[in-house]
C-alpha cells in the first residue's frame, strides 16, 4: 500500500482550508481540488510499504509522539508547473513542527525506511493543475488560522 505521514485538521482547520479553496475557485479557469477528507500536511512520504511495516510504522509513530503544539495555517501560494500550478496553503515557521519532523525522520532513518528527503517546505495541497485568468486580480491575503496539532498519522 502506498503511505506517507502526515497531520490531519481538525473541523475548523478544514473550514479555513475549504474557504480558501473557494477563494481559489473564484479566480481558476479550471483544476482539480482536494476533497475536504484529503486535505493534510505531508510529513514524510513512504511510497509502497508493505502491510507488516504499516503495523511497525504505527508503533513508530507513538514512539515518536512529542508535546502537542500549533500551528498556523497561512498564505496561499502556488508551485507552478507549465501552464498550471499546484496551490497551497502554507505554513508559518514552527520550531514545534521542525523539530518533531526531524525526530520522524531520524527515527525512519534509523529503522531503514526509505521516503522522500527533499527539502521541507511545510504547506497543504489544496488544489492541482490549476489554471487562472491572468488578467484576473490576484487573490488577496486572508487571516490565518490556528490550529492544534495532537497526533500525527499514517
Amino acid at each position: 500500500m502506498r503511505l506517507f505521514i502526515a497531520i490531519n485538521f481538525p473541523s475548523g482547520a478544514l473550514s479555513y482550508l475549504q474557504d480558501q479553496q473557494r477563494r481559489l475557485e473564484e479566480v481558476a479557469l479550471e483544476g482539480r481540488f482536494v476533497a475536504p477528507d484529503k486535505l493534510h500536511l505531508t510529513l514524510a512520504f513512504l511510497g509502497e510499504v508493505s502491510l507488516a511495516d504499516s503495523a511497525h510504522l504505527s508503533s513508530l509513530l507513538r514512539e515518536v509522539e512529542g508535546e502537542p503544539f500549533e500551528l498556523k495555517l497561512q498564505g496561499l501560494g502556488s508551485f507552478r508547473r507549465g501552464r498550471s500550478a499546484l496551490w497551497w496553503v502554507g505554513i508559518e515557521d514552527s520550531p514545534p513542527l521542525l523539530e518533531y519532523r526531524e525526530r520522524l525522520c531520524n527515527r525512519l532513518l534509523d529503522e531503514g525506511y526509505d521516503f522522500d528527503q527533499r527539502p521541507f517546505r511545510p504547506h497543504v495541497t489544496i488544489a492541482r493543475q490549476v489554471v487562472v485568468d491572468e488578467d484576473n486580480t490576484p487573490i488577496s491575503p486572508s487571516k490565518g488560522y490556528i490550529t492544534g496539532v495532537n497526533r500525527i498519522s499514517l
